[in-house]
């Protein structure tokens, strides 16, 4: 990993910063919304994660990864995302540095941080293992991280990886990817794992498997979604990067037993692996997400059509996993859906393209669970592209990372998305807008 601390010396930074920073847009007139930098730090950030206060829908908790500061960061805003503070947050286990933010708030105001803590072993390779901390509300300190699973010592090589937390009530549930990996002789065992809470996040619950392979090479990108006794887990799978197909599993129970999981997604047309042009490090992988919703789930996830384009999806099904209907929004990658209980809408977001190249983050939404969706809107005003030399990659920033943030409440979106409009001054940024329904 390779530091750029000469900006953070220049830029003479706090440790706790406070800011309001309204970008005036251009050249698309004054129906453009009003973006916020949430970010303003002089380091690449990026895989937002967002959430909203159920009850005070001007508290927003914010999570992005700062990889050249070996840590995540927490975003707080008090007031419907006008103003934010930062930190380095949550705090570390020790000798872990920190990547994956899942961030959420319960009904009860307690707010929840999750991540994947990762250390270097003294045989070089690299451990990775999930912790979550919680606060009482934006006010308050983060606790003392708190071991969601112990990987270690399973296998020779044990590894967590992208996380997901959703929460129903004072229920909170996490789930992620583990890697088990042997060598002699050389044998795997992927796993998709949930836990839940049930006390504020001060103890979590013996990890499930939603489901186990030994033959496939990819079981990853889970999300989780929950509405009382019924627990939803998908996650894109295959037998290799140009083959990847979501699927998702449900649990009556409150996540302690799954059954088998439906297949969600097609073959693509034209399986083109990850590779797009305009992210050549992350690509535009299914990364599927999923939230609940009236009628039972949806589902976004991306795909490739017969001419190689990425298309952005949305399947819906319901409370059995019966495939009720699969949507093409339009072409892009990296959606995020979210569900307004108080209005009944269904929100998505994504980065849209018609060149591969240059993204700009857009939104739709669905008054009818989704069974049509109205025309999108830019959430941006200008373009992203992660092709120029100053684009952050590697261990250094990964590009867009793998997934953007979305909170909903009373008929209000805030969208949250990786931007590189200032790569040269402050790398890539997490930015914000407020949409209304339209």
């Amino acid at each position: 990993m390779t530091l750029r601390f000469d900006r953070l010396d220049a830029m003479k930074m706090a440790a706790l910063v406070t800011f309001a920073l309204a970008v005036v847009t251009t050249g698309c007139g004054s129906s453009s919304p009003t973006q916020v930098n949430v970010s303003r730090w002089p380091l690449p950030q990026n895989e937002v994660s967002a959430a909203i206060d159920p009850n005070k829908p001007d508290v927003l908790l914010v999570g992005s990864n700062s990889l050249q500061e070996g840590q995540t960061r927490s975003y707080t805003s008090t007031d419907g995302g006008a103003t934010w503070t930062t930190e380095l947050a949550p705090p570390l286990a020790t000798g872990f540095s920190e990547v994956d933010p899942a961030v959420a708030i319960d009904a009860s105001g307690r707010e929840y941080f999750a991540s994947l803590q990762t250390r270097r072993r003294s045989d070089g390779l690299v451990d990775h293992q999930l912790f979550a901390s919680t606060r009482s509300g934006p006010g308050g300190e983060w606790g003392a991280p708190v071991a969601v699973d112990q990987p270690f010592g399973l296998a020779p090589l044990a590894i967590d990886d992208k996380d997901a937390i959703a929460v129903d009530g004072t229920r909170v549930y996490l789930t992620w990817s583990r890697f088990l990996n042997w060598t002699n002789p050389k044998h795997n065992r992927y796993s998709i794992m949930l836990a839940r809470t049930t006390n504020g996040g001060r103890s979590w619950s013996t990890p499930v498997a939603v489901t186990t392979t030994t033959k496939t090479i990819n079981v990853i990108y889970a999300s989780v979604g929950a509405r009382g006794k019924n627990v939803y887990v998908a996650w894109e799978q295959g037998p290799g990067v140009g083959d990847l197909r979501v699927r998702v599993a449900r649990s009556r129970d409150g996540g302690r037993h799954f059954g088998q999981p439906t297949v969600v997604s097609d073959r693509a047309c034209r399986p083109n692996g990850w590779r797009l042009a305009g992210a050549p490090e992350t690509g535009a992988p299914p990364a599927p997400q999923l939230v609940v919703d009236a009628d039972g789930i949806a589902i976004t996830y991306g795909s490739f059509d017969c001419r190689t384009r990425p298309e952005i999806h949305v399947a819906n099904l319901d409370r059995q996993l019966r495939r009720l209907r699969d949507t093409t929004l339009g072409e892009g990658f990296l959606a995020v859906p979210a569900y307004d209980r108080d209005t009944d809408t269904l929100w998505v977001c994504w980065y849209a393209t018609t060149d591969k190249v240059h993204m700009r983050y857009s939104c739709t939404l669905s008054h009818d669970g989704g069974r049509s969706f109205e025309k999108p809107r830019a959430a941006a005003s200008l373009d992203s592209d992660e092709t120029g030399p100053l684009a952050a990659n590697g261990y250094g920033g990964r590009e867009y990372g793998d997934y953007e943030g979305l909170a909903v409440s009373h008929g209000v979106a805030h969208a949250f998305w990786t931007d590189s409009r200032d790569l040269a001054e402050l790398g890539e940024e997490v930015y914000t807008t407020t949409l209304r329904e339209w």
